[in-house]
């Protein structure tokens, strides 16, 4: 990104920097380039990768925040730098600029716990790694904080940081790729709970639960995990009495092994960053129009489980939809979008750049997913679990839709 700068200035391209501090499932950040033109539009390039308006990580890969590099002063953290996270301590000339590049939301945020230091402000901080790192930053007012622009699908904790020690400001929560939030609250009442496994995966004998076997279960509670007690299993699942509305872990002590983090939903086990494995069953299908009426352009086509040329093809630019029956009520957590040319590729130029991934509650359409500055012709969405007959894909644009997926929880 450095090189780029430095080779188009000396030309007079008006060229920037634009980073983020870490990658949601990366372990470091990275930066990229964007060109301003004309109309003061940037449009974000990878120096010596890819050519503007062309797909590269910082405009694909998904992410809590960007910052542009500018000139200007933009300092907005009136504190010194020991109330400052290392990762946000030289943002005195950086630009928010999240909105730019993908679909965000904005998160109002309760200050449970008190400041043991008080600033003013507080950070938001993403789960990374099992560890939390402060990605954003906001003006405390009173009991509560708003922050704008942050990205979708990643589990959140509001902090506070002072004399370079960092602290729970409030609970933990999920911001689904349909904006919903999904509050980690460990004073829920509690409730009888079913466990059947410690990890997404059950392929191997790490994920399932062993009789005989003794388990622990956690909960996150403030600054960290909370244990609720040791149980020996008895069978290939557990029962617990816990709140329902917590961040949980479930540990083998017999085994010495450390699960994943889930929540619960429905008395199903909902794991952070799990793959969407179990496809729901599309049967029949309707769509507002067709380009042409030829086969390989038909609605049917894109729930024929082919990644190949025969596609649905929209007529022209405006909105656009493809609504499936699949045929029963299904818990759905997912979708997979794939857009792409007649020979079955998923390239750039082909994505559903702005869309809204939709399922019918009985008496209106309900967004579960969403994305107005898509850049990527394979789109995955996680979503809080929805129970639904009817799902429906509304997009703005030209419309070239390869595969729609939908997957659903239905046995854990």
């Amino acid at each position: 990104a450095a090189l780029a700068i430095f080779a188009l200035r000396a030309h007079g391209v008006p060229v920037t920097k634009e980073s983020t501090p870490k990658w949601v499932f990366a372990p470091s950040g990275h930066a990229w380039n964007t060109v301003r033109d004309s109309l003061g539009n940037h449009i974000s390039f990878m120096g010596a990768d890819s050519n503007p308006e062309k797909t590269h990580q910082g405009n694909t890969l998904l992410k809590a925040k960007a910052y542009r590099q500018t000139f200007a002063n933009k300092k907005k953290i009136l504190t010194a730098d020991e109330n400052i996270p290392p990762l946000l301590r030289d943002h005195a000339n950086l630009e928010d600029v999240t909105a730019e590049h993908h679909s965000v939301d904005s998160a109002a945020v309760h200050l449970k716990y008190s400041a043991q230091t008080p600033t003013g402000y507080v950070y938001l901080a993403m789960e990374h790694g099992l560890e939390w790192v402060p990605m954003a930053w906001a003006k405390a007012k009173g009991d509560s904080a708003k922050f704008p622009s942050i990205g979708k699908n990643i589990i959140y904790k509001p902090v506070y940081y002072a004399n370079g020690r960092q602290t729970a400001a409030g609970d933990p929560f999920w911001l689904d790729n349909g904006g919903r939030m999904r509050l980690f609250d460990p004073d829920s009442p509690d409730t009888l709970l079913v466990f059947y496994k410690m990890t997404p995966s059950i392929a191997s004998d790490t994920g399932k639960i062993h009789a005989g076997d003794y388990y622990e279960l956690w909960l996150w509670k403030q600054d960290g995990w909370k244990s609720l007690g040791t149980q020996r299993a008895t069978d290939t699942t557990l029962s617990w009495s816990a709140p329902s509305q917590a961040l949980f872990r479930l540990d083998n002590r017999t085994a010495k092994q450390t699960g994943a983090w889930f929540f619960m939903a429905e008395n199903f086990q909902m794991f952070w960053r799990t793959k969407l494995t179990v496809r729901a069953r599309c049967k029949r299908v309707r769509v507002s129009d067709v380009r042409n009426n030829v086969p390989a352009e038909q609605g049917k086509n894109a729930i024929d489980g082919k990644i190949d040329g025969n596609r649905w093809v929209a007529q022209g630019e405006g909105a656009h939809w493809i609504e499936i029956d699949l045929e029963k009520t299904c818990f759905l957590h997912g979708v997979c979008i794939t857009t792409g040319n007649s020979q079955g590729w998923s390239q750039s130029g082909y994505e559903a750049k702005q869309f809204e991934f939709q399922a019918w509650n009985g008496s209106e359409w309900t967004t579960l997913a969403s994305d107005t500055k898509n850049a990527q012709c394979t789109y995955t969405g996680h979503f809080l679990p929805f129970r639904t007959n009817r799902v429906r894909l509304v997009t703005h644009g030209d419309t070239r839709l390869i595969e729609i997926e939908v997957f659903e929880k239905i046995t854990n």
